[in-house]
């Protein structure tokens, strides 16, 4: 097994680069933080909701270090690694099979058998800092060299497994491309046709929605490009939610709509949001979304990364 850790500026590290041995990756259910009301006299209790708030992700660790000397060199070069007070993605590795070398004939080198190195679990990552004071153990093993340690991230921000790729990366490669990397059998990803569309140019049109979960707040990596065929004085934007976005403002032709994060911009520079004057952002459900914008020929373009519980 491994874990990679992937800094905000892009940077990588596998744990096995840093000599760690990871023996398990283990994302707990979120935290649920329920509501309740009680009425005096009426048994039981009114549910009031529940809101998804933090996932705990525990990874145990040992390693095995060159002489008692390196216990502490390899422990301080671990806290370096971890114990970032910035936030950074964890990424999930695995074998597929067994580690175990294939028969070799005389004189010949050993090698593993195929499909015993670590690869990638899936197309996801988890936004995360570390959670718990590391404390490092010497055992017995080795001559006191065998260290290990409990690690345990919590998730930053959103609790879900967000995919690596986004939709845009669909677009580009005409399709999912299953060997780049970026996408892996459970993600939900739908082989009907259509379904790996995200740009579209008919005023009433479908997108679907790998997510078990709804992408309806701005904390969301989610961008929606519209690009003017023609000229309009008015745009209106509906989704399944009967949520209803107006942006009255003259648009010529050529001209690009983003709206992301709560904000509408327009050509990439130009804050318009002052002129939506209804301000129902659109949202995404799991499964297939249809969506309508009245008001003139567009293209849209809709690209958001995957949300899983």
């Amino acid at each position: 097994m491994d874990m990679e850790i992937i800094r905000k500026n892009g940077e990588s590290l596998l744990l096995s680069a840093a000599g760690v041995q990871v023996d398990d990756f283990k994302p707990l259910s979120i935290e649920l933080d329920a509501t309740y009301e009680t009425i005096p006299g009426v048994h039981g209790r009114l549910d009031g909701g529940a809101m998804y708030r933090a996932r705990t992700i525990q990874v145990p660790i040992h390693f095995v270090a060159y002489d008692l000397l390196d216990v502490p060199l390899q422990r301080n070069a671990l806290f370096a690694i971890l114990n970032s007070n910035e936030p950074f993605y964890i990424r999930e590795l695995r074998r597929p099979n067994k580690w175990q070398y294939e028969f070799a004939r005389i004189n010949e080198p050993p090698s593993q058998k195929p499909q015993t190195e670590d690869v990638y679990v899936s197309g996801t990552r988890y936004w995360v800092r570390i959670a718990n004071v590391i404390e490092f153990e010497q055992t017995e093993k080795d001559e006191s060299r065998y260290v290990e340690a409990q690690l345990e991230f919590e998730t930053v921000e959103k609790p879900f497994a967000e995919s690596i790729g986004t939709t845009g990366d669909i677009i580009d490669d005409n399709g999912v491309l299953m060997d780049s990397e970026l996408w892996a059998i459970g993600m939900n990803l739908n082989t009907e046709k259509g379904a790996d569309r995200y740009k579209h140019t008919a005023s009433t049109h479908r997108v679907w929605s790998p997510c078990d979960v709804p992408i309806d707040s701005f904390t969301y990596d989610w961008e929606t490009r519209i690009t003017a065929k023609e000229s309009i004085s008015q745009l209106t934007f509906i989704d399944d939610y009967g949520h209803e976005m107006i942006i009255e403002r003259s648009i010529q032709s050529g001209d690009v709509i983003s709206i992301s994060r709560g904000m509408v911009r327009m050509n990439d520079s130009v804050n318009i949001t002052s002129d939506v004057v209804r301000k129902d952002y659109p949202a995404m459900r799991p499964g297939w979304n249809t969506f309508q914008i009245l008001g003139g020929s567009v293209e849209v373009l809709y690209d958001f990364r995957f949300y899983y519980q």
